[in-house]
């Protein structure tokens, strides 16, 4: 990285992080100012920080994010899952049961093929269902 700035003498920012003889990983952070001295030489006036603290706090945070998303979407789910399981055991088979045996009486005086069966089936899927 400084070879290729020596080429350019330009101002940079960096980012990079150092592996340190106990296997732990240091970031760093560098700003530096390209000047010339009285010869005209390039120089470089440069600040490096030691950004690990915060680095470790931004990639704790997002993690604590992700989880907390991951929670909300499972918390959803169990809200829907309670709700659909609600409506499948109270509302839906009292509305297929109640008029199927209106239904079935009916097809003793029509002449409606199937009204019967279908009625049974209905009753016995809303019965399953409580």
């Amino acid at each position: 990285m400084v070879d290729q700035e020596r080429e350019g003498g330009h101002d940079f920012e960096w980012q990079y992080r150092l592996l340190m003889p106990d296997h732990s990983i240091k970031y760093m952070h560098v700003v530096a100012h390209a000047t010339r001295d009285q010869d005209g030489q390039l120089e470089y006036i440069a600040s490096v920080q030691d950004v690990t603290a915060r680095r470790l706090a931004e990639e704790a945070r997002d993690k604590a994010r992700s989880e907390l998303a991951h929670v909300a979407r499972v918390m959803t789910l169990g809200t829907l899952t309670a709700s659909i399981a609600h409506e499948l055991t109270s509302r839906c088979p009292a509305l297929s049961r109640t008029p199927a045996p209106v239904c079935e009486c009916w097809h003793g005086s029509s002449k409606c093929r199937g009204c019967a069966e279908t009625a049974r089936r209905t009753i016995r899927d809303g019965n399953r269902g409580v």
